[in-house]
């Protein structure tokens, strides 16, 4: 009987443990799936959002080329042909056909150059975002009565940035001019802990319930406010007043680190977090193969390249990147060598710039911010041995 009741009790815990590990692997099971679910999303997000801006920057490529074929093709040939109808004035000031004439080449210059600068607006290209919308501030308040009262912190944007919160402005100006019967508009954009902050109003009538336009957020505005990291965190759209607040999180610049000397690296990663905030290391690796592995699963702003690594060195990596990524990766060099040949290998690759380890943390940081504004970084060494 005693055997028996031991053999029960040693059975009883047996299926008591048996079922405890049984239920562990399940929830384990479930766990993985989950994260991998979560993982799959990230990543469908992530390539929506590349996808969104992709087609984003064709379009504005496109605005761009239609915009300065109106400017430099067009509108020359208006300028040429007016000058030629006030020669032939000059020998029959009574003309009415050539006045009729005329007014109609000013009227087609006129829209020409509208339409030019609403596609190509050059001074948001030339002088930044604050100038190009107090541009488009001035050319609306004086073809219309609307009076728009603009107030603004100082800040600067990318020129990606800058093109997308500028075609936003457009679309919301553009929605109070058409819908709205506003007389006044209030912009005030300001800088806060978590990014920069629009707050967009009008006096207007606001929008029929029934409209197929969702509140002030057209799909175009939507997207690209997801492009900017941003979100409508409030939106009131009474009978006589129209507001919304966009709150637009600066995205830091993103970085990989690809450097084969652990304490090198490590203190790269560190003096570039602590050095500036508007900078992210995302990744970091000891040779050129994990990091052509790490790029499969994230896509960084630049990555920060060493040219003597095992497996495969700088030049390898950097050839790769241009045949898989072609110039949308930018590349800035990170090497102790001097050579005169190598850097000009370098930049004949594609390498959006080169810096030397001996730098000081303020000038990689400058370089890389160089580099992120699309623009070519190399030391003033550097160009000088290249002359």
């Amino acid at each position: 009987m005693e055997k028996l009741d031991q053999f029960t009790l040693t059975f009883y815990f047996s299926s008591l443990f048996i079922l405890g590990i049984i239920f562990i692997l399940i929830l384990v099971t479930l766990n993985a799936k989950k994260r991998t679910l979560l993982d799959v999303q990230r990543k469908e997000l992530e390539f929506e959002t590349i996808l969104n801006k992709v087609q984003l920057k064709s379009i504005e490529d496109e605005r761009r080329k239609l915009g300065s074929i109106l400017h430099d093709d067009l509108g020359q040939l208006l300028t040429l042909i007016h000058m030629q109808l006030s020669e032939l004035k000059k020998n029959d000031r009574d003309n009415s056909s050539l006045k009729m004439i005329e007014d109609l080449c000013n009227s087609a210059s006129e829209r020409c150059s509208s339409i030019s600068k609403m596609l190509f607006p050059a001074t948001l290209i030339r002088l930044g975002f604050i100038e190009g919308l107090q541009e488009l501030i001035s050319d609306i308040q004086h073809a219309t009565r609307i009076h728009i009262e603009f107030k603004h912190d100082d800040f600067e944007l990318s020129d990606d940035k800058s093109s997308n919160l500028f075609r936003i402005f457009q679309e919301l100006l553009n929605n109070t001019l058409k819908h709205a019967k506003a007389t006044k508009v209030n912009i005030h954009i300001h800088n806060t802990e978590l990014g920069i902050c629009v707050n967009y109003s009008d006096n207007g009538i606001g929008l029929n319930k029934k409209s197929n336009v969702e509140g002030l957020g057209t799909t175009t505005i939507n997207t690209r406010l997801h492009i900017l990291g941003g979100e409508i965190i409030t939106s009131n759209q009474k009978k006589r007043d129209i507001q919304c607040l966009l709150s637009c999180h600066m995205e830091k610049i993103k970085i990989i680190v690809a450097e084969d000397h652990p304490l090198m690296r490590s203190a790269i990663c560190s003096n570039l977090t602590n050095g500036s905030s508007e900078i992210e290391i995302i990744g970091q690796c000891c040779d050129g193969i994990e990091l052509l592995e790490i790029l499969k699963f994230k896509i960084p702003d630049i990555v920060l390249l060493d040219l003597e690594m095992p497996k495969m060195d700088g030049l390898e990596v950097l050839k790769t990147i241009r045949e898989e990524y072609n110039s949308k990766l930018k590349v800035l060099v990170f090497s102790a060598n001097t050579s005169n040949y190598i850097n000009l290998k370098l930049m004949q690759m594609g390498a959006d710039g080169i810096i030397f380890k001996k730098s000081s943390t303020e000038e990689l940081i400058n370089a890389i911010n160089v580099v992120y504004k699309d623009s070519v970084f190399f030391q003033d060494s550097i160009a000088f041995k290249m002359l």
